[in-house]
């Protein structure tokens, strides 16, 4: 969802949307990782995109970079110090953000070529205002 969010929304709206969707799982009973595991990747993936002239690899390069490893660090010290949990290094959440972000990128790249194809990726683009 936040290269989705990158491409038709921008880093702005698609960090509110990770925002809000990571508070809404946190009230289903999840975790601080709800939150920080989606806000840094969908920010990243959009300014990224915006930045290199609607480049969408590096859409997913932010989302995995972002998410996978900037988040995964971010998350060590709240589940370390708010959650006290025995977390021995920082890199304990990356095996499991990387796989997770990289999954969820590569099937934003499978919607947008999908949405190409059929001509619907342009037409919801001019819908949005957008190149």
């Amino acid at each position: 969802m936040n290269v989705l969010a990158a491409v038709f929304v921008g880093p702005y709206w698609g960090f509110l949307a990770a925002l809000i969707t990571g508070i809404l799982r946190m009230m289903t009973g999840r975790t601080a990782l709800a939150v920080i595991g989606a806000v840094i990747g969908a920010f990243l993936s959009g300014f990224l995109y915006r930045k290199s002239g609607h480049k969408l690899y590096m859409a997913v390069i932010g989302e995995i970079f972002g998410t996978g490893i900037l988040s995964a660090f971010a998350a060590y010290p709240v589940m370390k110090y708010i959650y006290g949990m025995d977390l021995q290094t920082p890199w304990v959440y990356v095996p499991a953000f990387v796989p997770s972000s990289a999954m969820g990128a590569f099937l934003a790249v499978l919607v947008i070529a999908l949405l190409k194809r059929s001509g619907m990726f342009a037409r919801m683009m001019e819908k949005l205002n957008r190149k």
